[in-house]
């Protein structure tokens, strides 16, 4: 092990006293004399390796500094305090003492003369040139110190003092060829920026929590490297040179840029600041938080004016201003939350690009098709872009705008899906059960398509992931379409009384959530509650997810929420995962309608309707009506009526579904495969003495962790002693501590070496 600067300090002062047994007498006290005190820092951490080291000074037991006389008396140990072993020569530190003033202590009366007599029976640590030893000479010498190669200008000199203390908790490989004061200021300031930065958000407060040393060479990288003085007086000064960036401010303003919330008052000084008239074009525009805020201020008046403009010159004019705004979203002030409608214009830019383009018209496989390369774009761009509408105004500016560019293109792709599946509905009429032989099949709620997109490029990129697509079941609700996409289809009656739109099972029990559970189990699917639910080898569904009951409360603010959809899905794939399980799909019932301008109505009377919902009904026989009428999925004899284009037969509405349109009835399939290493074939001989665990396990290598746990998906849960790698025999000895657990059920786990749990066997202790 390398030997640190403090050792080679101590054994360099001790070596003071080294002398011949058999012709010299063993030095009484080692004296080292500091006349500049240069050596003051390094004291208290050098004091903790070495007990013996004394101080000259004023008496202060715990610092085991006194004067003369009390270090006379610690010297011979007549104090209780002097502990250290008769092998170690005692060190009296003398700051301010120079060589030439200990030799004419007898010249007068001086507090130093009880000392005088050390002359004889002691030793002096001196240089080999009979000198004082000096920082600058220890740095260099490369028998007794360090054998740096310092720059020998002042400027070094003096910060290889400021910064001893830090040269002793820095590894010796670190310092270059050939160190100068740049070098030694890094130590005491790694970052300097950070610094800078910390002083224009506190001032003085961050100058007098420095010690004087520190303090000095801050000042001295101000003004060597920033050309200023840290003084609150010339604070108009600092702030135009921060503002500026030049030469070395660069580097200041990008640590700023990179974490402003770190340095809040920073923003406040570059407001208070902020120049007026011509002056401003001498600063980069990003400098002044002004200047973002009438940039935004500009862009929200622009989108409060989007309706009175056509579609066509809506979209043009987003292009124009994406110009203009772009640049915007990489100045600090995005990083601040205080750019948001920059920020929502690249999300409107991708809507303005899509609505420029011709809808396919020819198929419903061609319609489909568009949607899913690009039209679906379009609808998570409008969730994006309202997202930032964070204040009251930007969204209300947000959705004026979303309004004009994005309604039309929903009413046109709505009406040209419908006019399509008029005239060939077998999406929808064709529909049948489906054999499922999936090991594990998460439901996810309201799952539309454009998020499943979104999910699979930020989230799955560790995984083996394949997006497709499937057609909901008419009516796109709940009680229709999540059936039709679960195992229970093959259980359903196609000549099910339409009772709210849920269907009945074969045997006529009405599809409430119990009797699906039931039907679920009676094919052979456990319904996931608890992770711990999860057996490897056996089928499953699991349901997450309040998509589409949030939609209905929140309305458009469920765009807050895709983020929380989105962690919750990740966490929840993972978890399966950890569990064993390697392939999951994903499946959901319907998709839907958002629009913050909110749905337009279609007048639908509640008393020509048997079932009305919002956008769909079941219209009382004899009632004659040019709606859109469709075979109900689970019986073809019943026809639900739809609402035209993206209307509503309620109150106004900003989010429905029910109805048909691609975003409704155009769904995700998503199959997952854990991206890691497949399921190994192990097989585990468990032998227990009492509270002993003997195993002999094959198929797991090194790599592997192997434990106990009361619950085999619970890390929280474990019972042994420790988690243990795998041995190259297989041969592991595990403990349980707690005897009042003998005799009770258990797991013997094998995880990799991520946690992902690879094998699972359980056990009764102690049999």
């Amino acid at each position: 092990m390398a030997e640190t600067f403090l050792h080679k300090l101590q054994n360099s002062i001790e070596g003071a006293a080294h002398f011949e047994s058999g012709s010299m007498t063993r030095p009484e006290v080692i004296l080292w004399l500091d006349p500049e005190k240069q050596w003051q820092s390094i004291i208290p951490p050098l004091q903790q390796q070495m007990p013996h080291l004394l101080i000259l000074g004023d008496y202060d037991k715990e610092k085991r500094t006194g004067p003369a006389i009390w270090l006379k008396c610690m010297v011979s140990k007549t104090l209780a305090e002097a502990t250290w072993s008769e092998r170690q020569t005692p060190v009296i530190y003398m700051p301010g003492i120079s060589k030439q003033d200990f030799k004419n202590i007898s010249n007068g009366s001086t507090p130093l003369l009880p000392l005088m007599e050390y002359q004889y029976t002691g030793v002096l640590w001196l240089h080999r040139n009979g000198k004082e030893w000096t920082v600058n000479a220890f740095l260099m010498d490369s028998d007794n110190g360090l054998g740096l190669k310092l720059q020998q200008d002042n400027a070094t000199k003096e910060a290889a003092i400021s910064a001893l203390s830090k040269i002793a908790e820095t590894d010796t490989s670190y310092f270059p060829a050939h160190v100068n004061s740049e070098f030694l200021y890094s130590l005491l300031f790694p970052n300097e920026t950070q610094s800078i930065l910390k002083w224009l958000n506190e001032k003085d407060t961050f100058t007098n929590s420095l010690q004087s040393p520190e303090r000095a060479v801050f000042t001295g990288i101000c003004q060597s490297r920033y050309d200023f003085i840290p003084d609150s007086k010339n604070i108009k000064d600092i702030v135009e040179k921060f503002a500026q960036r030049k030469n070395n401010w660069q580097k200041v303003w990008d640590t700023f840029a990179a974490s402003p919330q770190k340095f809040p008052w920073v923003e406040d000084l570059l407001r208070q600041f902020c120049p007026s008239g011509p002056d401003r074009f001498l600063f980069p525009e990003e400098s002044f938080p002004q200047i973002n805020e009438e940039r935004e201020e500009l862009l929200r008046k622009t989108f409060e004016g989007f309706n009175q403009l056509s579609v066509e010159e809506a979209a043009n004019k987003i292009l124009e201003l994406e110009k203009h705004h772009a640049q915007r979203r990489n100045w600090v002030w995005a990083e601040t939350g205080k750019a948001s409608l920059a920020n929502a214009l690249q999300h409107l830019v991708v809507i303005a690009e899509i609505i420029s383009e011709t809808i396919p018209t020819g198929s419903v496989e061609e319609i489909a098709s568009y949607y899913e390369s690009k039209g679906h774009k379009a609808d998570y761009a409008a969730l994006k872009a309202l997202s930032f509408g964070i204040s009251i105004a930007n969204k209300n500016a947000l959705t004026v705008a979303i309004g004009k560019l994005y309604s039309a293109w929903l009413e046109n792709l709505a009406v040209k899906f419908q006019t399509l599946i008029q005239k060939d509905a077998t999406v929808f009429t064709n529909q049948n059960a489906v054999e499922l032989n999936d090991e594990f099949i998460l439901f996810v709620d309201a799952f539309r398509y454009d998020l499943a997109s979104a999910f699979t490029e930020t989230f799955l990129k560790k995984h083996k992931t394949n997006l497709s697509y499937t057609w909901s079941a008419l009516p796109s609700l709940t009680p229709t379409a999540k059936p039709n996409v679960s195992p229970v289809a093959k259980s359903l009656s196609t000549t099910s009384e339409c009772n709210d739109f849920r269907p009945q099972t074969i045997s006529g029990k009405e599809l409430l959530h119990p009797i699906f559970k039931t039907e679920l189990q009676n094919l052979g699917y456990k319904f996931v509650s608890e992770f711990s639910d999860i057996e490897v080898g056996k089928k499953h569904w699991m349901e997450i997810g309040k998509i589409d009951s949030t939609g209905h409360t929140e309305q458009s603010g469920i765009v807050k929420r895709i983020e929380e959809l989105f962690a919750e899905i990740s966490e929840t794939i993972e978890t399966i995962f950890a569990n064993g399980i390697r392939k999951i799909k994903i499946v959901t019932d319907h998709g839907w309608l958002l629009l913050p301008t909110g749905l337009p109505k279609t007048e639908l009377p509640a008393y020509l309707t048997e079932t009305r919902w919002g956008r769909c009904a079941l219209i009382k026989e004899g009632v004659k009506s040019d709606l859109l009428h469709l075979p109900w999925r689970w019986n073809k004899q019943v026809l639900i009526a739809y609402a035209p284009c993206i209307s509503f037969f309620k109150k106004n509405e900003e989010y429905a579904h029910g109805g048909v349109s691609l975003q409704e009835c155009f769904v995700p399939l998503l199959t997952i495969e854990n991206g890691k290493q497949q399921l190994r074939n192990i097989s585990v001989n468990i032998k227990w003495v009492h509270l002993k665990c003997s195993l002999e396990i094959s198929g797991a290598d090194t790599t592997c962790k192997v434990m106990i746990r009361t619950k085999h998906s619970d890390p929280a849960s474990i019972i042994s002693s420790s988690e243990k790698n795998v041995s190259h025999d297989g041969r592991v000895t595990l403990f349980v501590e707690d005897s009042d657990k003998e005799n009770s059920a258990a797991f013997i786990v094998i995880t990799e070496s991520d946690g992902t749990v690879i094998h699972k066997q359980q056990t009764i202790i102690g049999e």
